[in-house]
């Protein structure tokens, strides 16, 4: 959300190395002072890929959680929410889906 603070606006050099999403984002707190609670505690010990480069801290949030079960929105403030994405269904339960109303026929 572009009327974030902090958001979007500064770039700003990070070297955050890979490791488990608590500790990489107890890291992009202190460079960043942008306040990241994660929405379920198991969260924590998922693996992050870190993030090094010039970035905003959205496009560095994004590197962190880039490969992952894990998406992010922005809360008021200078506030983030790490939580799980919604599992998709897989294929052959979308052709089943599309298909259901053949059974029984």
């Amino acid at each position: 959300q572009s009327d974030t603070p902090g958001i979007n606006v500064s770039v700003r050099r990070f070297d955050i190395p890979a490791g488990v999403l608590e500790e990489v984002v107890a890291a992009y707190e202190a460079g960043t002072g942008i306040d990241v609670t994660l929405a379920r505690e198991e969260l924590n010990n998922l693996q992050s890929p870190g993030v090094t480069g010039l970035y905003t801290p959205r496009q560095a949030l994004e590197r962190i959680v880039a490969n992952t079960k894990v998406t992010f929105r922005f809360l008021e403030g200078n506030k983030v929410m790490l939580e799980l994405l919604p599992n998709p269904l897989p294929p052959s339960w979308s052709r089943r889906a599309a298909g259901a109303h053949l059974y029984g026929t």
